[in-house]
């Protein structure tokens, strides 16, 4: 076990500095991904999130081998594990750029997620596969909060 230790901060102690281009290249990838999600009509960043859906309906069918109920929370696992394994490849082999990039595609990732709970109450978003909403599940959680929140930016 030590020796995984030795490895990872060997791996850590040989990370070379983030090129220009490379910080410029996923500092573009954030500005896009905020962009959409702060412009764009439906938060949609094209091809990435087109991935993300897929790598999200998968996680449905394979988690549920272990079971119905994690059958259900699958898609989401999967959506959220995929860039965290992204990053954490990339940061063993001390490719900082590569963690980043990983690290900016979890964040939109969770913006996802964010909007997808926040659909819990009201419902009015499509699904892709039909079938029961995840956040539906959640709703004994929800119970009790107002039906119309007040926008934490005050909008």
């Amino acid at each position: 076990m030590s020796r995984d230790f030795e490895r990872a901060g060997e791996a850590r102690q040989h990370t070379a500095p983030a090129s220009l281009a490379s910080l410029i290249a996923v500092g573009t990838f954030a500005a896009t991904c905020l962009a959409f999600h702060a412009f764009g009509g439906q938060s949609w960043v094209p091809i990435l999130d087109s991935a993300n859906l897929a790598i999200h309906e998968a996680g449905h069918p394979l988690t549920g081998v272990l079971g119905a109920r994690l059958a259900v929370y699958g898609g989401t696992i999967f959506q959220l594990a995929f860039p965290v394994a992204v990053a954490l490849h990339f940061h063993r082999r001390g490719h900082a750029a590569g963690a980043a990039a990983g690290t900016v595609w979890l964040g939109e990732n969770l913006l996802n997620v964010a909007r997808y709970m926040a659909d819990a109450r009201s419902q009015l978003l499509p699904l892709v596969g039909g079938g029961d909403r995840v956040a539906a599940g959640l709703r004994p959680a929800v119970r009790g909060l107002p039906a119309n929140p007040p926008h934490p930016m005050g909008a």
